[in-house]
């Protein structure tokens, strides 16, 4: 897409469907050390923030269907107490 940054998430273990990964397109400038990658199993988490407001995370998720809800919420809340630490990287 033109006059778009794109970042991409891409899927880096075998899988049963034809394509993975997730993206991101935006005219926005990231805050430093953003977009972060942190994907889990068949769980693909893209944590960003943008220069024009730093103190808003923004966390996108894929899930296969191959995950159960159980899962995908344990993995969330693992997440989002790694964000939430006082050691998780702020502006």
């Amino acid at each position: 897409m033109h006059d778009f940054d794109l970042f991409r998430n891409d899927q880096t273990t075998s899988s049963v469907r034809p394509y993975g990964g997730t993206a991101i397109y935006t005219k926005l400038e990231y805050y430093p050390g953003y977009p972060q990658i942190h994907n889990s199993g068949n769980l693909e988490i893209t944590v960003t923030r943008f220069m024009i407001f730093p103190l808003v995370t923004i966390v996108g998720v894929y899930k296969s269907p191959t995950i159960s809800d159980t899962q995908l919420c344990t993995t969330l809340k693992q997440e989002l107490e790694l964000l939430s630490s006082p050691y998780a990287k702020s502006p």
